[in-house]
Parts: C-alpha cells; sequence; structure tokens
C-alpha cells in the first residue's frame, strides 16, 4: 500500500511540476496585446500591472467625465431656479 501511495506522490510531484512548467512557458509570450482573460492564464506580473494602469486611468476619466456633467447640471439648474426668482 505504502509503495502504490509513494508512486501516486511521485505522479502528482511531476504533473504539478509539468504544469508549472507550461504556465511559465505560457507566460513567456504573453504581452497586453496576446493575454486573454480567462481563468485558464495567469497573467504575468508587466501584463497585470499594465491591465491595473489602464483601468485606473479609465476610471479616472469617467470620474472626471461624471464630475463634470453633475456640475454642469447642477449650475444649470441653479441658473433656472434663479431666472424664476
Amino acid at each position: 500500500m505504502r509503495a502504490i501511495c509513494k508512486k501516486s506522490c511521485i505522479f502528482a510531484r511531476i504533473a504539478c511540476e509539468k504544469q508549472q512548467q507550461i504556465i511559465h512557458n505560457n507566460n513567456t509570450d504573453m504581452s497586453i496585446d496576446t493575454y486573454k482573460l480567462t481563468s485558464m492564464d495567469e497573467p504575468t506580473d508587466e501584463v497585470l500591472s499594465q491591465l491595473m494602469r489602464e483601468a485606473a486611468e479609465e476610471a479616472a476619466w469617467k470620474r472626471a467625465e461624471a464630475t463634470a456633467q453633475f456640475f454642469n447640471q447642477l449650475k444649470s439648474d441653479a441658473q433656472k431656479i434663479e431666472a424664476v426668482w
């Protein structure tokens, strides 16, 4: 029984090492242009950093647009109320 358990542990370790090699080989060819967001591939640190930077830039842009739109609407509403008074 121990021999079978020992063999299965060895096979599991080999399979894990092979999987890590495949992931590493896939990640070495990865760039922001070739990366697909799936559960199968982990992005490299560089790709992840670029994805996060682009998401932050887009969020900042949308926040600035929303803020400008809010204050423009606020100014417009204030002018309408002032005209009624």
